[in-house]
């Protein structure tokens, strides 16, 4: 039972830290909800599978709601278009589990989402939604079956043959994108032609039926994607029934680097339409999708160090404490500072032992030149009583410099201290540090996105993101290496 109980209690943490307006954790909350979709076809009661999918598809939903409060609380442009989209998908949810009892309690506990018109009502419907009650969630045993739950109704074969028919059922058990199993967040390129392949398992085939539809969902804009329809045979033998198909899936625009990725969730009935409903769905059948044209608009100039940067993203909206506001402006300031690191590697571009103030002169004059940054970079301002190097829009950037050994990004875990009290004294959860490695090198430099990464420094409520970006100089000549 560890991994249900688990899922479950995490879910509805993260619903209750998620109650103080401060919280920012739509990523975490969908993570939870990942898990929940991950053990729902383990459960030896349907019923309980899908009262934990309708819980988990709701956490997405919630997610939504939080990522809303903190648009507003920000003032960030076209906040509104979370709380649409959080009331959309609870009408696709409705639609999905209206008739589905185990999901009653937690559609009546949700109602609160249809009139939210003010960012101060969320509190009380995340609370409400984390009160409810579901079933405790019992994992089947090694060798039984899923789906053992049985209601018999009247008119049911089995009053005949005296042997329980397994409810209608479908579990998402596997996304496969060109070949490789789904990530929580997948990466595909826009405009590219894709392989999606999934694999389901059906509990039993309705009398009737002629194929098994799964459709696609979401509340992205149509005209942005077209992923397959699937269209699934009834299959020889006796059920339980194990089913793959594969077609051929393409996000035909790119997203913003700050949007959210692409989200679709997939449906199942059986056709024709007459033919014994509702089919009860469960298991992993969101997709997650980052659709950023890295090939054709670079961040960095720089691919290794422009992926490591989206993972860097993804890593951060994972705290759920960090404001989506602080987290772009780092991203500001971070690509024109992994380039100039990309660059120092490529072209030796500092030769020699380099003093603080130097390196200090050189990292302000390559953030002035982003016209993202430009003005409102400052240098020497006054946090946690000590001077700063440099500071953007409250971000603190604290640079350092090392010219005896080696260093690795590993090493710079000793500068973490001075970095955190700044940016904790100035009310930031995310801290900038650059350090220069300026030692004479004997051996060949290691790939620029390695010295790049992010230090969390604390637990829960007191945890700092510190993004470091080691900068590699004096490097050895190639030939030199080779005597």
């Amino acid at each position: 039972m560890h991994d249900a109980f688990s899922a479950r209690i995490g879910g509805v943490e993260s619903l209750l830290r998620a109650v103080d307006p401060r919280t920012v954790n739509p990523e975490e909350l969908r993570r939870c909800a990942g898990a929940l979709d991950t053990v729902a076809p383990d459960y030896v009661h349907l019923a309980t599978a899908v009262a934990y999918s309708a819980f988990a598809e709701l956490l997405r939903i919630c997610a939504l709601l939080v990522e809303w409060r903190a648009a507003v609380l920000e003032a960030g442009a076209e906040a509104d278009r979370f709380l649409r989209g959080a009331k959309e998908r609870r009408k696709l949810w409705l639609t999905e589990f209206t008739d589905k009892a185990p999901a009653a309690i937690l559609i009546e506990r949700s109602r609160g989402i249809e009139g939210l018109i003010d960012v101060g009502d969320v509190a009380n419907v995340l609370a409400t939604i984390a009160e409810t009650s579901l079933p405790v969630g019992v994992i089947k045993a090694e060798h039984g079956d899923r789906f053992s739950g049985i209601v018999i109704t009247p008119g049911d074969p089995s009053e005949e043959t005296g042997e329980p028919v397994p409810q209608l059922a479908v579990a998402f058990l596997k996304f496969a994108l060109n070949g490789s199993p789904a990530a929580e967040t997948h990466f595909l390129t826009p405009g590219q032609i894709q392989d999606l392949e999934i694999e389901v398992r059906v509990s039993r085939w309705p009398e009737g039926a002629d194929a098994l539809e799964i459709r696609p969902l979401s509340i992205d804009p149509p005209g942005t994607y077209e992923f397959p329809v699937f269209h699934l045979s009834k299959p020889q033998g006796e059920a339980p029934y194990t089913l793959k198909e594969r077609g051929r899936a393409i996000l035909k625009v790119g997203q913003g680097l700050y949007a959210r990725p692409f989200e679709f969730r997939y449906s199942a009935h059986f056709t024709p339409n007459a033919v014994e409903q509702p089919v009860a769905v469960v298991g992993q059948r969101t997709l997650r999708i980052e659709s950023i044209d890295l090939k054709h608009d670079s961040l960095t100039g720089y691919p290794g160090l422009d992926s490591k940067i989206l993972k860097l993203r993804e890593d951060i909206r994972s705290q759920p404490l960090v404001l989506q506001e602080d987290l772009g402006n780092a991203l500001k300031i971070l690509i024109p500072l992994t380039n100039f690191a990309g660059r120092c590697v490529q072209d030796n571009l500092i030769r020699e032992k380099w003093t603080e103030a130097r390196f200090q002169a050189e990292i302000r004059g390559e953030l002035r030149r982003s016209a993202s940054v430009g003005v409102e970079l400052e240098e020497h301002p006054h946090a946690a009583g000590g001077e700063t190097d440099l500071s953007f829009r409250g971000l603190r950037i604290e640079l350092k410099v090392g010219s005896n050994k080696r260093l690795e990004l590993a090493d710079c875990r000793r500068f973490l201290g001075q970095t955190v009290s700044y940016a904790v004294a100035s009310g930031k959860r995310i801290g900038i540090l650059c350090v220069l490695d300026c030692s004479p090198k004997k051996i060949a430099p290691f790939p620029v996105e390695d010295g790049v990464g992010i230090f969390v420094e604390g637990k829960d409520g007191a945890a700092v993101c510190v993004i470091t970006v080691l900068f590699q100089a004096n490097l050895a000549r190639p030939s030199d290496l080779s005597r």
